[in-house]
């Protein structure tokens, strides 16, 4: 066989497997999964008690708000113990975070029929389903969902239980500072969400709203790719934008490491350069400067202040120059922030995602477990050695 028939069946073989691979990891898939409340209301047990679960899924949240309003001639409130009451606290029981979340805000309006709620993770602390990796301060709900919430009513008519969210557009009943009737924060950020009411046809009228943002197409796979890095520990390619990219094409030693103080250690230039900054080494002071619009960022050798615009800041760890490969490495984390990135880790697959502050890598959304998959795919030996 000749040289360039083997060549040929190689990129073949090579091209086949490539696509072989590509169909399981779903990269051609796109993410259609957008947040869910679910408000499930029970049929009345033979005295008229009606019990009402609430329960998030496939939603990254601190913090969370909702506004309801019920027809009072048709149900009242009543505590576990099926008696009346006009006390929040008496009315709903918290299932889920009780030592995670803290809550604010909450009132019971019974002439109205107004319920109000809110509550934020604490600081510090987490809250997760699925088996989901912990954010701090945040509350990271997958597919199975978690419930948060159960009140209880009694019928007291045959009228429909008019369950709904309490809106502004609605009427009358509604919260001042919640004219949508609810909504989900992530720092401060409204998240896209469906906010469901099941309710039994004998009792009243299901109802599907969107709420917390206006409805939003989900991201997709390769929306979550674009202005993405991803770098993993140990490994000399990278992905960008979904594509691989060599860390330092004249050094295949060059790579990210762990320093001693728990930080993802980088070349400063590899970094700096993808982030659309400019980079200037100053031998005489051993500083690095970091340039992008309207931010100067100055690292020292060896010293764990630096500035940002002038500003001191100070690190846990230090920049230092690696003898070996005669290159300037800083911790990723600082120098991303500093230049306004998000930075998340993902400790499963050993990667560092930099992404726009705007659109923080959510783990538990199928965009980016679809883009993990591709990006460990891109960096991995077959592709990676062989390109």
């Amino acid at each position: 066989m000749s040289a360039k028939k083997t060549a040929i069946n190689i990129t073949v073989i090579i091209s086949c497997m490539i696509i072989v691979l590509l169909f399981p990891l779903g990269i051609f898939a796109t993410d259609t999964v957008q947040g869910e409340v679910l408000f499930n209301v029970s049929e009345p047990d033979p005295n008229g008690i009606i019990d009402v679960s609430m329960s998030i899924r496939n939603a990254t949240f601190n913090t969370y708000q909702f506004a309801l309003k019920y027809n009072t001639a048709s149900i009242k409130p009543i505590d576990l113990g099926g008696n009346d009451t006009t006390v929040f606290q008496s009315f709903a029981t918290r299932t889920s975070g009780k030592n995670e979340l803290a809550a604010i805000g909450t009132s019971l309006d019974t002439d109205s029929g107004l319920i109000e709620f809110a509550g934020y993770v604490m600081p510090g602390n987490a809250l997760t389903s699925d088996g989901l990796q912990e954010k701090s301060g945040y509350a990271v709900i997958g597919s199975e969902g978690l419930e948060f919430y159960r009140f209880r009513f009694q019928k007291i008519s045959n009228q429909s239980i008019g369950l709904e969210l309490a809106t502004m557009e609605a009427g009358e009943p509604y919260a001042k500072s919640l004219p949508d009737g609810g909504a989900l924060f992530n720092a401060g950020v409204n998240v896209p969400i469906t906010i469901r009411f099941k309710i039994p046809a004998s009792i009243g009228t299901g109802s599907v709203v969107s709420g917390g943002a206006p409805a939003q197409a989900a991201i997709t796979k390769a929306q979550r790719l674009q202005n993405t890095i991803a770098l993993q520990i140990g490994n000399y390619g990278a992905a960008a934008n979904g594509a691989l990219v060599s860390i330092d094409p004249d050094n295949p030693d060059v790579r990210p490491y762990i320093d001693d103080n728990d930080r993802t250690m980088m070349p400063v230039r590899f970094i700096a350069e993808r982030l659309g900054a400019a980079v200037e080494w100053n031998g005489q002071t051993n500083q690095v400067t970091i340039r992008s619009g309207d931010r100067t960022i100055v690292m020292t050798i060896g010293s764990k202040t630096y500035t940002v615009n002038g500003v001191v800041h100070t690190m846990d760890t230090e920049p230092i120059i690696v003898q070996g490969w005669n290159r300037t490495v800083v911790p990723i984390r600082f120098v991303s922030e500093a230049l306004g990135r998000a930075v998340e880790w993902d400790a499963v697959n050993r990667l560092v995602l930099i992404t726009d502050s705007a659109e923080p890598w959510q783990k538990e959304r199928e965009a980016e477990q679809q883009a993990t998959q591709s990006i460990l795919f891109v960096i991995s030996d077959l592709v990676r050695d062989f390109t």
